[in-house]
């Protein structure tokens, strides 16, 4: 008899896996018992999109061509009308991209993720991703999402409500939504800032 032993991670990521397969195929027969029509679609992530810089082809979506997975940026013309045909030709959308760069930075470099962020939204409306997301920033020197005091202020909440209007204002996305993540010691986060 072999033992075999199964870590913790492990486990949860099969139960995980199990659970969402039972959901789904009960969701399905359910809708199709009521002949509702409906769909639930499932999500996977793929670190080789066409939004990730440095792609890995042994995740891509299985029925997409991995061709289309190539870094892409919004001049790239050509490239994204073949995104969009494919990805829509096999009913694959994609839920989320990230621009993840400091938007708060104390350096002079703010200007230039900004401006990264700005290609990144205008890419992902581009190929109507559901929506685009970052953290709001910080002001520590050494992680763009880390901790600082002045991450909680109001200072920091109304810079981050101008850096959002203003990369909308710039590309007026009509299929992406821009989002910013919650982070325990950034704005927005559970704590208050009174």
């Amino acid at each position: 008899m072999h033992s075999y032993k199964l870590s913790r991670r492990t486990f949860l990521e099969r139960a995980g896996t199990l659970a969402a397969g039972a959901a789904a195929i009960s969701a399905g027969l359910a809708g199709t018992a009521r002949g509702a029509g409906k769909r639930m679609r499932l999500g996977a992530p793929s670190l080789s999109s066409p939004m990730i810089r440095r792609p890995c082809p042994r995740t891509s979506p299985p029925r997409v061509s991995r061709r289309l997975h190539a870094p892409c940026t919004v001049d790239d013309r050509d490239r994204i009308k073949a995104i969009i045909k494919e990805y829509a030709a096999q009913d694959v959308v994609i839920a989320e991209t990230g621009a993840w760069r400091n938007m708060q930075d104390p350096d002079p470099t703010t200007e230039a993720n900004l401006a990264y962020v700005q290609e990144r939204l205008a890419l992902a409306d581009e190929l109507g991703a559901r929506c685009c997301v970052d953290t709001a920033g910080s002001h520590s020197r050494t992680n763009k999402d880390g901790p600082h005091p002045d991450n909680i202020t109001p200072a920091f909440i109304e810079k981050t409500v101008e850096n959002c209007r203003k990369l909308i204002d710039a590309v007026k996305p009509t299929r992406t939504k821009f989002t910013i993540e919650m982070m325990s010691f950034i704005f927005p986060t559970g704590l208050t800032t009174t």
